[in-house]
């Protein structure tokens, strides 16, 4: 014996589909954006946030983070580091 279904049920699943379409489709825009920029950060890196004290002020920052070296240093373009500085809060 089948399970009766309300109208407004179904309805009620019909606008969530179409949500989630409708997100689905705007972050696949936002992935071809963010691919056309250029050179993406490695699967296996994440930003990470750190603060750094000094004189009785707090300052925050951001790096980039991967769990095996991954990117390259300033100093020695051969020797790969797991952290890429970002910046400060606040800036671009």
């Amino acid at each position: 014996m089948g399970k009766r279904v309300s109208r407004k049920s179904q309805h009620d699943k019909l606008e969530r589909i179409t949500r989630l379409q409708t997100a689905i489709a705007s972050l696949e825009s936002y992935q071809s954006f963010f691919e056309r920029q250029g050179k993406l950060a490695p699967a296996d890196a994440w930003v990470a946030r750190y603060q750094v004290r000094q004189s009785q002020k707090v300052y925050w920052y951001y790096k980039l983070q991967a769990s095996s070296p991954t990117f390259t240093t300033t100093s020695d373009t051969h020797k790969l580091s797991k952290y890429k500085h970002l910046g400060k809060a606040g800036c671009e």
